[in-house]
């Protein structure tokens, strides 16, 4: 894994000269928050979802579920803003 990091930092000088700031953040964006958000608001409740679904044989209130997940992810996403966490 290190040594993944070490490739990502190696090629990111050149990206960052060849695109500018602006772009270079931009691209990044898009490729890394994209995907982040997508799991976030939909793939992990539906997991969470499945795997209460399948230990308690109960299906919990959906939306009641989704607000407590997105409301947790704000609150963590605030933790790390303010560096608490």
């Amino acid at each position: 894994m290190g040594f993944l990091f070490l490739i990502a930092g190696y090629f990111t000088p050149g990206s960052y000269n060849k695109k500018g700031i602006k772009r270079f953040i931009k691209d990044r964006l898009i490729r890394l928050g994209l995907p982040t958000l997508l799991f976030m608001y939909i793939v992990g409740p539906i997991t969470e979802l499945l795997v209460i679904n399948s230990t308690r044989n109960t299906f919990p209130n959906i939306l009641k579920f989704y607000i407590d997940h997105v409301v947790l992810i704000i609150y963590y996403v605030e933790l790390v803003h303010y560096g608490l966490l």
